[in-house]
C-alpha cells in the first residue's frame, strides 16, 4: 500500500531524512533495473519484495515547484526499512515511478 504521510515541517531534505532514519528508515536504497538495492547487502527489492510505503512531500517555504522532492518510507518482506528521494513531477525517475505502480497494484 501507498500512503501518503504529509507532513509540512520539513523544509530539506536532509532534515526529513535525519527524522525517518530516527524512526528506523535506515537503508538508503538504490533504484536499479528490476527493483531498489540495498548497498549494504547489495540485496535487489523487485515490486513483490516490498509491503509498505510512505510518501512525504518536502515543500521548501518559497521554493520553485519545480524544486519539490518526494521522500519515500519503504519497508521490506524481511523487515528491512528504508527510503529512496525522487524529485516531483516532470523531473520525476521513470524507473522509480514505474516500480511505485507496480506496489500499489499488487497491494490494491
Amino acid at each position: 500500500m501507498i500512503k501518503d504521510k504529509l507532513n509540512h515541517r520539513f523544509d530539506t531534505l536532509l532534515e526529513a531524512i535525519k527524522a525517518v532514519e530516527a524512526e528506523g528508515y535506515v537503508t538508503a536504497f538504490f533504484m536499479k533495473m528490476h527493483g531498489l538495492e540495498d548497498p549494504n547487502t547489495k540485496k535487489i527489492y523487485a515490486a513483490q519484495d516490498i509491503v509498505n510505503v510512505e510518501y512525504i512531500r518536502i515543500e521548501a517555504p518559497f521554493s520553485d515547484p519545480d524544486e519539490e522532492i518526494i521522500l519515500y518510507l519503504i519497508i521490506a518482506k524481511d523487515k528491512v526499512k528504508g527510503w529512496i528521494s525522487d524529485s516531483y513531477g516532470i523531473y520525476s525517475d521513470s524507473k522509480l515511478t514505474n516500480l511505485f505502480s507496480k506496489i500499489e497494484k499488487l497491494n490494491a
